[in-house]
C-alpha cells in the first residue's frame, strides 16, 4: 500500500491526530483521524469529511495509506459496536463512505470475535488486503472509548439556520 501523505502528518495540521484501534494481539485495524478535510465548509455534506490515515495490521502483511471517512462513517460503526457489545451477539457491518475500507465484527458466544474484511484504497485500483483477526469485548470495548473521544472531537456538523 502507499506511504501516508506528508499532507496528513499532525505536526503539519498544528494538532495531535486521535487513533481508534479495532483488532487484537496479532494484528488490527487503525483509523488515525488528522481533522477536518473542510473545516470552514458551509455545506453539511462537505463539513463532514475527516482527513485520516488507515493502517491495515494483518501479520505479516501491514499497509497504510490516507483515507477520508466521514463523521456519520464513525457514528454508525459507535451505534453498531455498541448493539453489539451489550449483547455480545450479532454482527458489526462497516464500510466507510469512500468504501476504502469495508469489515464485519461477528461475536462469539464466549465473549470474542472475529473481525475480517478488505482494505482496498479508492485512488490505488487493484491494490488490496484481505483481512481476519481474533479479537475480544476487552478490545472492542477500548475501540469503544476511542470512537467517544474521536465523535467529542470531531461531532456531525449540523446544517445552520
Amino acid at each position: 500500500m502507499a506511504p501516508v501523505d506528508k499532507t496528513l502528518r499532525s505536526e503539519e495540521v498544528g494538532s495531535v491526530p486521535e487513533e481508534i484501534k479495532l483488532g487484537g494481539d496479532k494484528g488490527s485495524i487503525v483509523i488515525k483521524v488528522i481533522g477536518y478535510e473542510r473545516p470552514e465548509a458551509d455545506n453539511q455534506d462537505d463539513a463532514n469529511w475527516l482527513k485520516c490515515a488507515l493502517t491495515v495490521e494483518a501479520t505479516p502483511f501491514s499497509g497504510t495509506f490516507n483515507s477520508a471517512f466521514t463523521t456519520h462513517d464513525l457514528v454508525h460503526l459507535y451505534e453498531q459496536l455498541e448493539n453489539s457489545l451489550s449483547s455480545l451477539s450479532g454482527t458489526v457491518s462497516f464500510e466507510n463512505t469512500e468504501n476504502d475500507i469495508a469489515f464485519d465484527i461477528e461475536f462469539n458466544k464466549r465473549g470474542g470475535a472475529t473481525l475480517s474484511g478488505a482494505a482496498h484504497p479508492h485512488k490505488w485500483l487493484g491494490a488490496s488486503l484481505q483481512f481476519r483477526l481474533e479479537t475480544d469485548q476487552s478490545y472492542l470495548a477500548q475501540t469503544m472509548r476511542q470512537l467517544e473521544v474521536v465523535l467529542r472531537r470531531f461531532p456531525v456538523k449540523q446544517k445552520q439556520p
